[in-house]
């Protein structure tokens, strides 16, 4: 009996060091572990990428290291979101700058200019004329960009109206009639009486006067043709102009906020094509150009006639 005592004894107490070994075994792989947690917590705090991490073994200590690592790619997500809308912002204010310095430069100089007293009246009125033109750019300018604004911040709502196009068009002209005229443009319209989009009347003029104004500016002397044609889903809208056209280098660009191309005008704001593209994709809509240099412009916008109203 005391052999086989002896041998139970033996037994169990092999079992409890077998088991105490494999429960510091396991003790010091969970401390090994959570060092490396606590160093690699470090390296996300320290480092710009977010780095790899080695997976480990399964049990709580591998939840717990899924856990962290969603955690820090969820913080470096949204840190390199903030910033990137810092440096938008900052790029964009100094656009805005630059943009708003030449018109108040010209209006300041101007307005010195008239304080003297031995102005001829041709100078006088040439003086005026500067600073009212400077104005009425100041005055497009923060109406364009706080539009953009509102639709950054989903503020700006487009109401859905059934609008005639031949007459959102004829609005648009009457407006820029005297600016084709002075830029010797001819104006062509084909728009059938019976084509109606379901869109927002104002914002649409909007848009569409920044892509007409843009074709008659690079079109002295020319022709802009206007042309509509209305199928079962969408109603096609084509401005094309025979002016100087726009390089293959510049095409891809010339509805990003604040680009100018070589063909740009010293007033270009570099947000009118920009604003007209955002207010018509908002809307359902689609707008593409094509060119070339010295062989005009075309843009071609489709409205799409889903829904009711």
């Amino acid at each position: 009996m005391s052999v086989l005592w002896l041998c139970l004894f033996s037994g169990a107490l092999l079992a409890v060091m077998t088991l105490a070994v494999g429960e510091l075994v396991r003790l010091r792989r969970i401390k090994r572990e959570i060092r490396e947690l606590t160093a690699y917590t470090e390296q996300v705090q320290d480092k710009t990428q977010l780095p790899s991490m080695e997976t480990m073994q399964e049990g709580d200590v591998r939840i717990l290291q899924s856990e962290v690592y969603k955690l820090a790619a969820s913080l470096h997500e949204q840190y390199a979101r903030e910033k990137a809308r810092s440096g938008y912002l900052a790029e964009m204010l100094e656009n805005i700058s630059h943009q708003m310095k030449t018109p108040l430069s010209v209006i300041t100089l101007m307005s010195e200019n008239l304080m003297g007293d031995e102005l001829d009246k041709e100078t006088r009125d040439s003086c005026v004329r500067s600073i009212h033109e400077s104005a009425d750019h100041l005055n497009w300018l923060v109406h364009t960009l706080l539009a953009i604004a509102q639709m950054d911040a989903g503020a700006l709502v487009f109401r859905r109206e059934n609008v005639s196009l031949a007459v959102l068009l004829a609005s648009v002209l009457q407006d820029l009639s005297v600016c084709a005229e002075l830029n010797g443009t001819e104006l062509k319209v084909n728009v059938p009486g019976d084509v109606s989009i379901i869109t927002d009347f104002k914002w649409t003029k909007e848009a569409l006067s920044n892509i007409i104004r843009n074709a008659i500016e690079y079109t002295p002397g020319g022709t802009v043709q206007i042309r509509a044609s209305q199928s079962v889903v969408a109603v096609d809208l084509d401005i094309c102009d025979n002016g100087c056209g726009i390089s293959a280098g510049d095409l891809p660009h010339i509805f990003e906020r604040f680009y100018k191309g070589k063909q740009a005008s010293p007033d270009s704001a570099g947000i009118g094509l920009s604003l007209a593209k955002e207010v018509i994709q908002k809307q359902n809509g689609s707008i593409e150009a094509s060119g070339a240099e010295g062989e005009g412009t075309a843009f071609h916008i489709r409205f799409f006639q889903t829904g009711t109203l």
